[in-house]
């Protein structure tokens, strides 16, 4: 079988080729990423075999298994299969011998299983159910057309996993519209120790543990490729925690130390999971308990949220500058979850303290209730406007000091 090569740049090539399924039913390896690999002991895991593909979506699977049936068993029906290249990546050592067409035999590359699918996991495992079903019903006629079906393929051979990563994005990301979610999940899960800025991976991460961890008071509250059940976007959720990180905001100091000390693995989390403990503790009335009510309260919507994140930052920052009345100067990254929890159990006690109205029209009922003005559509000014209030009934200036 002969492949063309379309590029080559030192050991790096890309090659086309139509390739007969029978020739790779048993050569890929479908890969996904799996929940956070941060441990409770703050030794973070950072190989990279961690894989930049999405889990496979069971309803695109049924669909794409359907059409590929009515396709290629159609006696009537014509259409090319699958126009578009599957992309895959393949490691090589040796050299390719390769004649003056540009042309290289491809078989000896194949028989391997460590294949990897850089775009067209949905089409191959569709291909595969549907060849393993017709093998159950003996059908004969039917096995041999699928395994003589040739697949336009692009394989990339020595692309190591980040330029597959990005290859891939490319792809799913300026091709075709999708989510911004899919951005930071593919480039959220690589950690470069060579680089003094790594907010996107820590923010990614950040998030996936906010969403899995027991620990955490808001797991199962994003949306992320593993589900779509949540509350908000992995993308909302990884924007939030940037613009803590980012240069101007107050976390901006974390992620350079975080290249020398591993312990700001746990030591992040303490703060954002004692913060939102608090939080769920302190304001429980309106807490989103019910995680497939989508509807149930403010504080499951990006407008609250968002304002809590945000005011978490804040916090954190004149916390430190002793700006916060009745508090010292209080660095939280050097506390433990139960001192952080005593902290804040403090600050948003003045939530009732300066409450004056009834009971049916108390502070919180005013910012969380059913009638709160910030139950509006998600918006930045209201995201802004809800930590703005809080921060002045906490005391603390929002403004640069």
């Amino acid at each position: 079988m002969k492949a063309l090569i379309l590029h080559k740049s030192e050991n790096k090539i890309a090659v086309i080729a139509a390739i007969p399924f029978n020739n790779i039913i048993h050569s890929v390896q479908f890969t996904s990423r799996e929940f956070s690999t941060w441990s409770e002991k703050g030794q973070v895991d950072r190989q990279f075999d961690l894989f930049y593909q999405r889990p496979i979506n069971n309803e695109r699977l049924k669909s794409i298994k359907k059409y590929i049936s009515e396709t290629i068993f159609s006696n009537e029906n014509d259409e090319i299969l699958f126009p578009t290249s599957i992309l895959l990546g393949i490691d090589l050592i040796d050299d390719l011998k390769i004649d003056d067409d540009g042309l290289f035999e491809l078989d000896s590359l194949l028989n391997r299983d460590d294949i990897l699918i850089i775009d067209g996991q949905h089409r191959m495992k569709a291909l595969q159910e549907l060849y393993n079903d017709i093998g159950w019903e003996g059908n004969d006629k039917k096995l041999k057309t699928i395994r003589n079906l040739k697949l336009n393929c692009t394989l990339l051979i020595n692309y190591d996993i980040w330029d597959q990563a990005k290859i891939f994005a490319n792809v799913n990301f300026k091709q075709k519209p999708v989510e911004k979610s899919l951005y930071y999940d593919i480039f959220g899960e690589f950690y470069d120790e060579k680089k003094s800025n790594n907010t996107l991976y820590i923010a990614h991460q950040l998030g996936k543990f906010l969403n899995t961890s027991p620990k955490s008071p808001l797991k199962g509250f994003v949306k992320d490729f593993n589900t779509r059940n949540g509350f908000v976007s992995q993308a909302f959720i990884t924007s939030s925690l940037l613009n803590l990180l980012s240069p101007r905001g107050p976390w901006n100091y974390i992620s350079e130390k975080f290249n020398h000390d591993a312990s700001y693995q746990t030591k992040v989390p303490n703060i954002i999971v004692g913060y939102f403990n608090v939080i769920r503790e302190q304001f429980n009335k309106y807490w989103p308990h019910d995680l497939m009510n989508q509807n149930s309260t403010i504080l499951s919507k990006t407008n609250a949220l968002g304002a809590l994140i945000k005011l978490l930052g804040l916090l954190d920052d004149r916390l430190k500058k002793g700006l916060v009345p009745d508090f010292p100067e209080i660095d939280l990254i050097e506390k433990s979850q139960q001192e952080i929890e005593a902290v804040f159990n403090k600050v948003f006690s003045k939530f009732d303290k300066n409450d004056t109205n009834h009971e049916s029209n108390t502070l919180k009922e005013q910012l969380f209730g059913k009638d709160s003005k910030y139950r509006g559509g998600g918006s930045a000014g209201l995201q802004s406007q809800l930590y703005k209030e809080m921060a002045k009934i906490i005391g603390i200036p929002v403004d640069k000091r």
